[in-house]
């Protein structure tokens, strides 16, 4: 499935989130830690060079207090590319752990080498799925 998202819509929920930071008179430091992400996160989320997911969103909503539909109502693509990402995220944790259980069946060579194969897509799903995303939703 490719996705279209124009520049303008991300920076449209880029732009509310700082925005309304700001408004509460709230520093990078002090949302990131009361959101448990890092500042470089929220800073990626507010200059529009990545989008959090659905639970993120979800804890900027309550942080804000902003709702849901004020975030992204009648933005669609955005919701669209958040449920992907978000559904990515959970396959690829999914696969990891199929992936680790197999690991313990197989014989001592193929068991380490599944073991440290699942745990990486586990570990790294968020990192994967940025990756992937390269190749599936597209931004004009």
């Amino acid at each position: 499935m490719t996705l279209f998202l124009s520049k303008e819509k991300i920076m449209e929920l880029s732009n509310k989130i700082k925005k309304r930071r700001k408004e509460l008179g709230i520093s990078q430091e002090e949302a990131a830690k009361k959101l448990y992400i890092s500042r470089q996160t929220l800073s990626n989320w507010e200059n529009d060079k990545t989008l959090p997911d659905i639970d993120h969103l979800i804890d900027i909503s309550n942080l804000y207090d902003l709702s849901l539909d004020e975030l992204i109502k009648e933005d669609t693509s955005i919701k669209k590319k958040i449920i992907i990402k978000t559904k990515t995220d959970n396959l690829l944790i999914s696969i990891g752990m199929f992936i680790t259980c197999i690991g313990f069946f197989l014989p001592d060579s193929l068991s380490f080498f599944a073991m440290i194969i699942g745990l990486v897509l586990i570990l790294f799903s968020q990192n994967i799925s940025k990756f992937l995303s390269k190749f599936t939703i597209h931004t004009r």
